[in-house]
C-alpha cells in the first residue's frame, strides 16, 4: 500500500531564515530608528546655533560670529602649531588672516555700520553665564577695531574673575580698582598694549563690593574721561545671570553685545540674561555668536562660510614657493 510518487532531492536553498528578506527588513528598521533618533535628539536640543535662531528666538539682531579655533584643515593645524602657548583671545593679532580674524573684522564692520550718525563709542560685552566667551569676543572686537586706525581701549570691568592682566601680561600692575578709589590716574592704569593703538585697563585689586564701586559717580566721571581720550572703548563685563554688574554698567554705555556660545547655551538661558538688559531699559546692539563649529552647523552655513575654517588666504607655497606677508593695510 505504499507506492513512491517522486524520488526525494536535497533542497538546493535553506527554508530559513531568509538572509535577503531579514536583511531587507533590518535595514528599513536600523534606518527608521536612526530617523526617529536625529529628530528627537533634534528637539531636545534646544542650543542657539545659528542666525536663524538668534532672530526668532531670542528675538534680536544678529552681529556676527567667531568660529572655534580647532575648525580644522591642514593649514589651520599649522597655524595652531605656530601659535604654541599665545592667548586665544589674541589670535585677531597674531594671526590676521585666520578665520577668526575675518569674522572679528566682518564683526566691526558690521557694528560700525548700525549707526553710522551716532556710532557706538563705549560698548559692553556681556553674556548670560560664565564660559561663553565674552572675553575672547570682547579683545576680539577690540583688536578689529585697533586695526582699523581707532585709539581703542578696552576695560576688564570683571571685579570677580578678571582675566585681561594675564591675556595682556599685566599681571600686578594698577589698575580699574585702583583709578576708583583715587590711588591711580588714568594716564598710569591705561598702558599700549601689543596691539598698536589698542590700550588695556585691567581690573586691579579685586574689591570686597563691585557693585558698589562700578554703581559710583567715581566710575562714571571715569568713563567719561576715557571717551574723550579714546575713540571706541570696550568693556568685558561679568555674566548677567551670576551679578548685578553688567545690568549697572548697561545703563551707562552707549550699546550692549550680548555673547551666546554656539551649539551649547540653551535658548531660555540666553532669553533670561537678555531680560535682564531689558528690565533695565539697557539699548542691546545685538548678539555675537561665540565659538561656531562649522562641522556642526546647516549645510548652508558651511557652504556660506567655508573659506572661514582657516581663512581665505594664500595658498601654502611650500613646495618652492614663497609666503606672502600681509601688508599693512
Amino acid at each position: 500500500n505504499v507506492r513512491m510518487v517522486d524520488p526525494a532531492q536535497e533542497p538546493l536553498l535553506p527554508l530559513r531564515p531568509n538572509v535577503p528578506v531579514n536583511v531587507a527588513v533590518g535595514a528599513l528598521v536600523g534606518l527608521m530608528l536612526a530617523v526617529a533618533f536625529a529628530l528627537v535628539r533634534e528637539r531636545l536640543d534646544n542650543s542657539v546655533k545659528g542666525a536663524d535662531d538668534v532672530e526668532n528666538e531670542l528675538h534680536a539682531t544678529f552681529l556676527g560670529l567667531l568660529p572655534t579655533r580647532d575648525a580644522g584643515g591642514k593649514e589651520g593645524r599649522r597655524l595652531r602649531r605656530a601659535a604654541d602657548e599665545r592667548p586665544p583671545e589674541l589670535t585677531v593679532h597674531h594671526e590676521p588672516l585666520s578665520g577668526v580674524a575675518e569674522a572679528a573684522r566682518a564683526l566691526r564692520t558690521n557694528l560700525l555700520f548700525m549707526n553710522p550718525d551716532n556710532p557706538y563709542r563705549v560698548v559692553l560685552v556681556t553674556s548670560a553665564v560664565p564660559a561663553e566667551g565674552k572675553t575672547t569676543v570682547a579683545c576680539s572686537i577690540a583688536i578689529a577695531l585697533a586695526q582699523g586706525g581707532q585709539r581703542v581701549c578696552i576695560i576688564d570691568c570683571d571685579l570677580r574673575r578678571p582675566r585681561l592682566h594675564r591675556i595682556f601680561d599685566r599681571a600686578g600692575d594698577a589698575g580699574l580698582t585702583n583709578a576708583l578709589v583715587g590711588e591711580a590716574t588714568i594716564d598710569e592704569i591705561a598702558l599700549p598694549s601689543v596691539v598698536p593703538n589698542l590700550f588695556t585697563i585691567p581690573a586691579g585689586p579685586i574689591p570686597p563690593n563691585p557693585a558698589d564701586m562700578l554703581h559710583s559717580e567715581r566710575f562714571k566721571n571715569l568713563l567719561a574721561e576715557l571717551s574723550g581720550r579714546f575713540d571706541r572703548i570696550v568693556i568685558d563685563s561679568p555674566p548677567l545671570a551670576a551679578v548685578t554688574d553688567s545690568a549697572i554698567i548697561a545703563k551707562l554705555v552707549d550699546g550692549t553685545i550680548f555673547v551666546v556660545r554656539a551649539f551649547r547655551t540653551a535658548v531660555s538661558i540666553s532669553q533670561h540674561g537678555l531680560r535682564a538688559l531689558t528690565d533695565v531699559d539697557a539699548n542691546v546692539i545685538g548678539c555675537v555668536l561665540n565659538a561656531v563649529d562649522y562641522r556642526k552647523a546647516s549645510s548652508h552655513y558651511y557652504q556660506y562660510y567655508a573659506y572661514r575654517n582657516e581663512g581665505y588666504r594664500p595658498e601654502d607655497l611650500s613646495k618652492g614657493g614663497e609666503s606672502v606677508a600681509p601688508s599693512a593695510n
